[in-house]
């Protein structure tokens, strides 16, 4: 998987996973969402489609086009129905996979977090004919994955995507299992939708946002979107004693007066603000986990931000259906999320009733472990901005947290459904793509450019 080091408001900064597709395969860093179950690739002669890397289906011998638009196609967002050979890294695929090959991407709406495609992880629980023929699931059925499980790791220090099994030494701390609901609401925005205790400020008590609360996972949302969010923003309990807040009025994007080495020239630094300390923390199934702060939820100063001023990814979510809360790319880059019995298929150990739709929640292995937050040496510590606290130079320790402690409550099945068989090894393959197999194997010199070296052709040998 490929993040970007840090989150910014002005860059693409969606998650990317090289993804094989026709025959010979090409790679395609296909944009990572886990809200749907779509598999988009753009055309290799795509308009105004965005990112490095594109589909040319001229280039694929097993590539089949239905000469059906797309039915989801809009003005501005258009393709066509085709299959073809699509898998991961050459040790397994599935042919005559279907997909939407992208010819017209123009649309404003997908350009800055869609690039070269899209790669859904997501199977709806409300469209059984849509899972059924999803990759991840065709996958299964054909035996080529150990489990019905994928693994994620959003996070910079060691992005990854684990399908069919787990790497162990991704995660450490407990299984925090969260149930998804199993009947989302049809008219809902998201339909991955869970129960949330809440979200915690910096004084370690939940932000009054009623009870009920219901949240999402998106890997194509920039920021954490909160109901009413100036009830969080207008509380120094909450936010913490913050010096100057701002308002971009344009876009409602809440900005603090920070440190930062990056400026408005180049919004893109690798030295992410430090200070002042954004402090939010979600809590599910009685298990707190702070949202990092440092080039998560604090930005980079950028052109849209005021000079001195770094931009904050908490948005206010005005939409009244569901889910409360949005919990995007800060939230997926701070933790280590599971989802396990995912697909749709005959699973004897797996009932699709109890399992379908399920994720974990686990710490990341850089973290400190989520039930029992142990303070670092005196070495480490530095101060936390208009406190006697201290803090890890990675992970922050709320100041005054009432408490850290799980209170879990696994669901009746968890334990069924978290019985995984452990690979015994680590498959390795050697992948051929279509632009080097297109390639020459000699090389010539060329008409016109006396001394200027031999090189290799197209469509020679």
């Amino acid at each position: 998987m490929n993040v970007p080091p840090i989150l910014t408001d002005v860059d693409f900064v969606s998650a990317t996973v090289p993804t094989l597709m026709g025959t010979p395969p090409q790679q395609i860093n296909l944009t990572v969402g886990i809200s749907s179950g779509l598999l988009v690739a753009y055309a290799y002669d795509c308009v105004l489609c965005t990112g490095p890397t594109w589909f040319d289906s001229f280039l694929s011998s097993t590539f089949k086009s239905s000469n059906i638009l797309w039915s989801s196609s809009t003005p501005s967002f258009s393709g066509t129905d085709v299959t073809d050979t699509v898998g991961f890294g050459g040790i397994f695929d599935v042919v005559d996979q279907q997909f939407v090959n992208i010819n017209d991407g123009s649309s404003a709406n997908y350009s800055s977090i869609i690039w070269n495609g899209y790669l859904g992880l997501f199977l709806s629980p409300l469209n059984a004919t849509s899972a059924s023929t999803h990759l991840l699931t065709r996958l299964y059925q054909s035996s080529s994955l150990l489990n019905p499980v994928i693994g994620m790791r959003f996070d910079p220090l060691h992005p990854k995507l684990t399908i069919g099994a787990l790497d162990p030494n991704d995660y450490e701390g407990t299984i925090n299992w969260v149930e998804m609901t199993k009947y989302p609401d049809p008219n809902g925005d998201y339909y991955n939708t869970f129960n949330l205790d809440g979200v915690k400020g910096y004084n370690g008590e939940f932000v009054p946002f009623g009870g009920n609360l219901t949240a999402a996972l998106s890997s194509l949302f920039l920021s954490i979107a909160l109901p009413n969010v100036d009830t969080y923003f207008v509380n120094e309990n909450f936010t913490g004693p913050i010096p100057q807040p701002g308002l971009i009025p344009d876009i409602g994007l809440i900005e603090y007066n920070c440190t930062s080495d990056s400026s408005s020239s180049a919004p893109s630094s690798s030295t992410p603000p430090q200070s002042p300390y954004v402090a939010l923390t979600a809590s599910i199934n009685g298990v707190d986990y702070q949202i990092d702060s440092t080039g998560n939820l604090l930005r980079p100063q950028s052109g849209i931000s005021t000079s001195g001023y770094c931009p904050v990814g908490i948005r206010n979510r005005s939409d009244t259906l569901t889910p409360d809360v949005v919990f995007g790319l800060p939230f997926l880059r701070s933790v280590y999320v599971y989802v396990v019995s995912l697909f749709l298929a005959p699973m004897p150990s797996f009932s699709l009733k109890r399992c379908l739709c399920n994720f974990v929640v686990r710490t990341l292995s850089s973290h400190p472990s989520s039930s029992d937050y142990i303070v670092p040496t005196a070495s480490q510590q530095i101060p936390v901005q208009g406190t006697t606290a201290l803090r890890s130079p990675r992970v922050p320790i709320v100041p005054n947290h009432k408490s850290l402690k799980p209170q879990r409550r696994p669901p009746t099945n968890s334990a069924q459904c978290l019985s995984l068989t452990a690979p015994t090894s680590t498959p390795t393959a050697k992948v051929v793509l279509a632009q080097e197999a297109v390639m020459s194997k000699e090389t010539y010199n060329v008409y016109g450019r006396p001394g200027g070296g031999a090189g290799v052709v197209v469509g020679d040998g």
